[in-house]
């Protein structure tokens, strides 16, 4: 019997004979029980715990004492301490003001991040592109630090251009700018290139897990100062499956280029096919998990 039709079964009392009052209030009390019994089993009261749950409410007023936890099938996704400490997965809202914002290490951070994000990557040491920095994650560019442009524990690089880029250190090259070197460009960190790398008289190594990633319009040329002739560079990072054929675009325009295939930079056999002027298709015998495809192309 719902609640409410067990109240509203409650009959007044008139002066009626004492078997009328008697019957009259043993009904009321059978009512005012179901009525009561019902209530509880809604809530779904324990009187061990003291605790009930209700599927919605609204109230003015609500005044947490110890805790407030937000579950998902039983797993707390977002709680509240009445000491004022919030932790949950995520937290959205249009405009944050905070007196302080602490970022815990996180150097584990995903190699496509979602745009706008910024991460403390910890101590020096521990990332091997950045080491210990602010960075955050831009379509366009990827991770890129947010205390210079550079990484390897914030070393500035602005002081002049450098002809190696150590294992711990990262140069970004922004869009609009160009990166000039007389000679060769040893690379054994990471550079990120939204613009120009310009090699003058010289070539571009790449020794150990050094690479460079050319995001947006990024291009690598190698000019000849001798006799005027320049070479745009074009590098990309691919995997493959054996015997199943990858096409990469290089968008160079021409076919009129030579190349060299490398895994963890070591020169690999590989069939490479001209498809068109803009892309090739290479296939191997065996898996490649780590390659690296370098293109000269006379411009």
């Amino acid at each position: 019997m719902a609640i409410y039709s067990s109240i509203e079964s409650i009959k007044r009392l008139t002066n009626s004979s004492l078997t009328s009052l008697i019957d009259i209030t043993n009904l009321n009390f059978k009512s005012l029980s179901n009525a009561t019994l019902e209530f509880l089993n809604n809530i779904n009261y324990n009187e061990i715990t003291n605790s009930i749950n209700l599927y919605s409410g609204t109230f003015e007023l609500a005044e947490v004492t110890t805790r407030l936890t937000v579950s998902q099938s039983s797993v707390p996704t977002f709680t509240i301490e009445s000491s004022g400490n919030a932790i949950g997965k995520s937290l959205l809202v249009e405009v944050a003001e905070t007196q302080r914002q602490r970022f815990t290490d996180f150097p584990d951070y995903p190699t496509i991040g979602v745009p706008g994000e910024i991460v403390y990557t910890g101590a020096q040491g521990l990332d091997p592109v950045f080491g210990e920095d602010f960075i955050g994650f831009l379509q366009t560019r990827g991770w890129v630090s947010l205390t210079g442009d550079s990484g390897g524990g914030g070393t500035a690089m602005d002081a002049g251009h450098k002809k190696l880029i150590e294992s711990d250190e990262l140069l970004v090259i922004n869009a609009n700018y160009q990166y000039w070197i007389y000679g060769d460009f040893t690379v054994e960190g990471q550079v990120n290139n939204n613009g120009e790398l310009v090699i003058a008289n010289g070539d571009l190594i790449l020794n150990g897990t050094g690479a460079v990633t050319n995001y947006g319009a990024g291009v690598i040329t190698l000019v000849n100062l001798s006799t005027g002739d320049n070479i745009r560079v074009f590098i990309e990072s691919f995997t493959a499956t054996a015997n199943t054929p990858v096409v990469i675009n290089h968008g160079l325009g021409t076919s009129d280029f030579i190349y060299n295939v490398n895994e963890l930079n070591e020169p690999i056999q590989v069939n490479l096919e001209y498809t068109d002027d803009d892309n090739v298709t290479i296939t191997s015998t065996g898996d490649i998990t780590s390659g690296t495809l370098i293109i000269h192309a006379k411009i």
